[in-house]
């Protein structure tokens, strides 16, 4: 199946599409991360239970957030396939 792209246009494409996610979820990690830390250190100055309940829901989404980061950033390096950096 020929869609008229040479393999430079695909893996332009390709890096496009890496870098782009490689930017949103590290910065949302962050973000989150930050975020996270400033409620836990709230919850056990008071220990308030809004704080901590401001921070259960978010927990999850700031570790799948910075697993996605991890993954992703690991793919335009080659560590997961090897075999296809070779030139």
């Amino acid at each position: 199946m020929d869609f008229g792209l040479s393999a430079f246009a695909l893996a332009r494409m390709q890096f496009a599409f890496t870098v782009s996610f490689h930017i949103i979820f590290p910065a949302t990690s962050i973000g989150l991360a930050c975020f996270l830390a400033v409620l836990e250190w709230k919850w056990l100055r008071s220990r308030n239970p809004l704080y901590q309940d401001l921070f259960k829901p978010w927990h999850l989404p700031w570790a799948s957030c910075l697993a996605l980061s991890w993954h992703i950033s690991l793919v335009p390096t080659g560590v997961n396939f090897p075999e296809l950096q070779v030139v």
